[in-house]
Parts: C-alpha cells; sequence; structure tokens
C-alpha cells in the first residue's frame, strides 16, 4: 500500500530542509522531538504508517561531540536504537534509511568502498558505526539502507564545517592565515545527495552505499577560489600531515546514479547564497 507519506528526522537540519523542499511527490511527517526520549519517539510514531523513513538526525559537528560524547552518544546511537525498535513494533514502516559517514573509515590513499575496513576517525564516526551496526542487526524484521555520505556543503551550514569555515576566515580576516590544511576529502553537491536519496527511496534498496562524488580535492583548491573571489591573500602554517578521504561510489552509481554538479558549481552557488544572506 502507498501512503504517499515519508517520515523525516532532522527536518531542521540542512539536509532535512532541503529534502522537504525538493521531495515534492510526497508528503513529510516531521519528527520534532528529542531523539534521546524513548517517549517522544513513541507518540510520534504511534498509529502512523509511512512509505519510508528517512533517518537524518544527529548531533554531527565533529567538535560538539569531541566536548561531548556522552550526549552524542544518547542521540546519534540510543536513539536511532529506541527509533527503530519503535518502529519495528507499531509495524510504521518496511524500509528506512540511515544515514551515516565517511568518517566510519579510516584515512586511504586509495578510493574507499563500502567493503573497506572501518575505524572510524573522529567520535562523531564512532557513534555512527555503532548505530549503524545496531540497524544491520535489524535486517530480517526491517529494510536497512545506510548512507555513508562524504563532504558536502550549503550556506546554512555552521561555520564549523570545512568550507563555511574558510569562507569566514577570508570574509572577516584582513591577513588570512590557515593552518593544517594539506588535506584531500571528496566533496558532494547537496543536489546530487538529494538525487542519490529519491532513488534509493523509489527503488526501496537496502544494504551500505558510500554517497560521494568518487573525486579527489584538495583543501588548497577551496582555499584559492576563495582566495580569487575575495582578492586577498593567505598564509599556510603548520601543513605537515596529509590526509586522504574518498569514495569509491560504483555501487550507487550501478543503480542508475550519477552526480551532475562538480565543486565548481558548488563553491560557486555558496559564495553566491552566502553573500545574499550577510547582505
Amino acid at each position: 500500500m502507498k501512503f504517499k507519506k515519508i517520515g523525516l528526522t532532522g527536518s531542521t537540519g540542512v539536509l532535512g530542509q532541503f529534502l522537504k523542499k525538493n521531495f515534492k511527490s510526497y508528503k513529510f511527517d516531521t519528527f520534532n522531538g528529542d531523539l534521546s526520549s524513548k517517549i517522544q519517539i513513541k507518540k510520534w510514531i504511534k498509529n502512523k504508517q509511512f512509505d519510508g523513513i528517512f533517518h537524518l538526525a544527529a548531533i554531527v559537528p565533529t567538535n560538539q561531540v569531541t566536548k561531548n560524547l556522552k550526549k552524542a552518544i544518547k542521540v546519534n546511537y540510543e536513539g536511532t536504537k529506541f527509533l527503530v525498535d519503535e518502529i519495528i513494533k507499531q509495524k510504521t514502516t518496511n524500509w528506512i534509511i540511515f544515514t551515516s559517514t565517511s568518517h566510519v573509515y579510516n584515512f586511504s590513499k586509495k578510493k574507499i568502498k563500502e567493503t573497506s575496513r572501518t575505524k572510524p576517525i573522529s567520535k562523531y564516526g564512532y557513534t555512527k558505526l555503532k548505530a549503524e551496526r545496531y540497524i544491520l542487526k535489524k535486517k530480517n524484521k526491517i529494510k536497512v539502507c545506510i548512507v555513508r555520505i562524504f563532504s558536502y556543503t550549503n550556506y546554512n551550514q555552521k561555520n564549523s564545517f570545512i568550507i563555511p569555515s574558510i569562507y569566514e576566515k577570508f570574509n572577516r580576516e584582513k591577513s588570512v592565515k590557515l593552518e593544517n590544511v594539506n588535506h584531500f576529502r571528496d566533496f558532494v553537491d547537496i543536489r546530487d545527495i538529494f538525487s542519490a536519496f529519491k532513488i534509493l527511496f523509489l527503488k526501496k534498496k537496502e544494504g551500505i552505499y558510500n554517497l560521494g562524488s568518487g573525486k579527489k580535492t584538495s583543501l588548497l583548491t577551496i582555499i584559492k577560489f576563495f582566495s580569487k573571489k575575495f582578492k586577498k591573500e593567505y598564509k599556510i602554517i603548520n601543513n605537515k600531515k596529509t590526509t586522504t578521504l574518498v569514495s569509491d561510489n560504483k555501487k550507487l552509481i550501478n543503480i542508475g546514479w550519477r552526480p551532475k554538479f562538480n565543486l565548481f558549481s558548488t563553491l560557486k552557488k555558496f559564495y553566491i547564497q552566502k553573500n545574499i544572506t550577510n547582505v
């Protein structure tokens, strides 16, 4: 039976807002409570039927997770556990998508596959991997789709994220100094994340999927972009350590998804929207 309705946690986040705005074929029923509260989750789920649930809610910024790991575990792991258990108990839906992260992997010079060994590079990655493992134990009772998202950005993101933090340095500082930026990451546009979610949902895919552009980008490329836009020079200090985190996205491509937007398209859109909001 089709209900034309999707359950959504994390609706106030950047990705949640984007999904609600652009996925117009379905109505969203959003959970706006405390994910670490069994009572609030139960109240939201009660007597509802969804075509699927997009579980996006989490404490994300790595500095926040590090600062209060106990709280992050309560939300990212225990909250997910409460939610999945209640969905199964109430038979709310037979399919759930869980947003995870590339932080569950270790750094690697090679492209990372879904089958690559997990070794979280951050405490945030640790909380997400812990939740993943619990969800996968329930895959005989509910269809589970885990999406490990690599780096992405949006003008609404907090300054603790990579691209907003670099933008703010050029926007606020006269003499721009950057530290520890000798890293390579995989940036995927939020519009491509949306199209991947749509395909995974419509096809009710199960298993683990890497969601990234599949392209290796130096943070220096982003720095040079903003340096040119702001017409400011910059200085890099303490730049010894190098890390790389890039996706092998063939599994997602094989089900019909293709990334349409390159990094420069993403950066240009970010710069324009950020300048509009700063006016």
